[in-house]
């Protein structure tokens, strides 16, 4: 079956991306609920993303030196992880809030490792009669994330942040069986490349203007770290509830799916370069009109910058990297990108959740609309140009 591949890979980005929309998009609706302030909340969000940042590497170095041979292997044992924390989560909600509460986190940190190993799959050598369409498979994730986005936050209006410890459960189960049957196996390298892997020091060296792009990524994930992680906060702050927060979610996430689908087609007019170029200036417009919008309908149509922003930037680095990068650094390149998010998560997390509690929401996303700005400026002048071919043949 030719889209054999894909639709399995689609399920795991299904799992993963509902995943992110139930247990970070809305983590300030379930430890708003538990007692913890805005700038509590920053504090174990930063520290969640900060533990998965060297997770990543480390894991990353392990795979490569592996020659990628390792990879199911630390997806069976991450994902197995996140579904008996969520499983043991559920359990304690009841009866020790602080337990739950310390577990949701432990998935958060696990969640954020355990992308660029998901990514890196798609990147795997292909088996003759199928091939992986990452586009695709990650439109999937997204069109997920936006029914999920919409059916939870009507469920956490009616019952409440227990409906977020349940829901989890069976996402992470879906995506344990997804990573099961998906068939893997690493790109062929000769014996003196994996030892020229283990020999190399100094990864950014080697890629300086990827060193450089990586910089201007921390920025612009910043802005989306605001956006996303104190949606709630948001909403709330201009009058809404979380019905709007889910609507305006499940929103983002299908504008995304145009782009998503069609990125194939978008690589053989331009390559991943181009798009990957021009990405900030969405960022950068998102989070300003966040900041401007007075009504709820000016604030769903400033989502219409998600096609721009968060959809580009989630699937042309995968091809950018594939482009720039030799083989044997792919599964690291993947995860130094991951790395970005994770420490705007951090950064972001941190600094907005104080921010919002001594200087309000407006004070919050100027900081992420400078952060946008400067962000995309970066881009704009650090990515290197590749070519069309690498991805469309």
């Amino acid at each position: 079956m030719k889209y054999k591949r894909t639709i399995q890979y689609a399920f795991i980005q299904s799992g993963y991306w509902m995943g992110v929309g139930g247990l970070i998009g809305f983590s300030s609706a379930y430890l708003l609920e538990n007692g913890y302030t805005n700038g509590q909340i920053g504090v174990i969000a930063a520290i969640c993303s900060l533990i998965s940042t060297f997770g990543q590497i480390v894991v990353a170095g392990w795979v490569d030196r592996s020659g990628g041979k390792q990879l199911k292997r630390w997806l069976y044992l991450i994902t197995g992880s996140l579904l008996a924390a969520s499983l043991l989560q559920a359990i304690l909600f009841p009866i020790t809030r602080l337990g739950a509460s310390i577990l949701f986190a432990v998935d958060m940190a696990l969640l954020q490792m355990v992308l660029p190993l998901i990514n890196s799959l798609s990147v795997g050598k292909e088996p003759e009669g199928g091939r992986t369409d990452f586009g695709i498979a990650r439109g999937a994730g997204s069109l997920a994330y936006a029914l999920l986005a919409a059916i939870l936050g009507k469920w956490v209006a009616r019952w409440g942040a227990r409906s977020i410890s349940l829901t989890i459960c069976g996402i992470f189960l879906l995506l344990f069986l997804s990573v099961h049957f998906y068939a893997y196996e690493p790109r062929e390298l000769s014996g003196q490349d994996v030892q020229r892997v283990s020999r190399e020091k100094g990864f950014l060296f080697r890629y300086p203007r990827f060193g450089i792009t990586l910089s201007g990524c921390i920025l612009l994930y910043i802005s989306h770290v605001l956006l996303n992680n104190f949606s709630l906060q948001i909403v709330l702050d201009k009058g809404w509830d979380s019905v709007v927060m889910g609507n305006t979610q499940a929103i983002a996430a299908v504008l995304e799916l145009p782009v998503m689908f069609c990125f194939g087609y978008l690589l053989k007019k331009k390559p991943a370069s181009f798009w990957f170029r021009l990405c900030g200036i969405a960022f950068f417009l998102k989070t300003v009109g966040t900041l401007l919008a007075t009504s709820v309908g000016s604030f769903y149509a400033v989502q219409l910058m998600q096609m721009g922003g968060w959809a580009v930037i989630a699937v042309a680095p995968v091809y950018y990297i594939k482009g720039i990068m030799a083989p044997q650094d792919a599964v690291k390149g993947q995860s130094y990108f991951t790395m970005t998010n994770t420490i705007a998560s951090v950064v972001g997390s941190f600094a907005c959740g104080f921010l919002i509690d001594d200087f309000g929401m407006g004070g919050a996303l100027l900081l992420g609309s400078i952060c946008a700005a400067i962000g995309a400026v970066i881009l704009l002048v650090s990515v290197q140009r590749t070519e069309n071919h690498m991805y469309t043949k």
